[in-house]
């Protein structure tokens, strides 16, 4: 009975092997046809930093796609670095933005509150607090108008940001000055941040948010002629990036319990 049963059975298996055979013929036909109406730097990103998002096989036939047409290994390189940073420019991430002051924000409060307590030592003590309007203010002032703008104008980058990929530069590509720090710093505490009030603060956060979704850049990035640009970043730096944060609000804590 088995051996009847194979026998009756042997070619619907064929046919079906070969049905497998033509639909596999047929989407490499279909993909080679659509690649072949791409351009080059569409399906270099195939080939390069969109990879992992295609089949082997699909990046395989890319690749031959663009040896068809004499790109070789060097230029294709250089046109994946274009386009890796064409994205850098363009992708916006506000979370990681947001994360990455309010990180610097943690890591600069306990200088601060040091060097109010060196140099200020007969100052009212609430000053310090995060939960005193004054004393956010004037740390928000101090991170915004000193801190960061030292920090870009240097550097290029701050902690926080630096952690997360984050970088800024002006239109040609170089680091920004104090003075553009300083103003975009004011920018950020004005539009951004709503002057620290905490229900015009929501408003104020919630409509840079909607605006940088809706046209990739701030206000305050916008009117400073600043580029923000965002490499990709691993979990190990995500990692780093928390056990830190929690490190500084840890000191933090400790001091404004002294």
């Amino acid at each position: 009975m088995a051996t009847y049963w194979i026998e009756i059975n042997e070619p619907k298996r064929i046919l079906r092997g070969e049905n497998i055979m033509e639909k596999i013929d047929k989407d490499k036909q279909d993909l080679q046809t659509k690649y072949k109406n791409l351009n080059d730097e569409e399906l270099i990103a195939i080939t390069t930093v969109d990879k992992n998002d295609y089949t082997p096989k699909g990046v395989e036939l890319a690749r031959l796609e663009l040896a068809n047409r004499n790109i070789g290994i060097e230029q294709q390189k250089k046109m994946a670095e274009t386009i890796t940073s064409k994205r850098e420019l363009t992708q916006v991430y506000p979370w990681r933005r947001y994360w990455a002051r309010l990180f610097d924000i943690s890591f600069i409060m306990p200088i601060y509150i040091i060097l109010i307590a060196l140099f200020y030592p007969r100052l009212n003590y609430s000053i310090t607090r995060m939960d005193s309007f004054i004393g956010g203010t004037l740390l928000l002032l101090f991170y915004l108008i000193f801190f960061e703008p030292m920090m870009l104008s240097s550097f290029g980058t701050t902690p926080g940001k630096a952690l997360l990929g984050i970088k800024i530069r002006d239109l040609s590509g170089n680091k920004i000055s104090y003075t553009t720090g300083m103003k975009r710093g004011f920018l950020v505490w004005l539009n951004g941040m709503g002057i620290g009030i905490p229900l015009i603060t929501l408003f104020t956060m919630i409509a840079a948010y909607n605006r940088l979704k809706r046209n990739g850049i701030t206000s305050w990035d916008e009117k400073c002629g600043i580029n923000i640009i965002h490499h990709r970043i691993s979990i190990l730096r995500v990692i780093l990036f928390i056990v830190i944060f929690i490190f500084c609000l840890f000191i933090l804590g400790a001091l404004l319990n002294m």
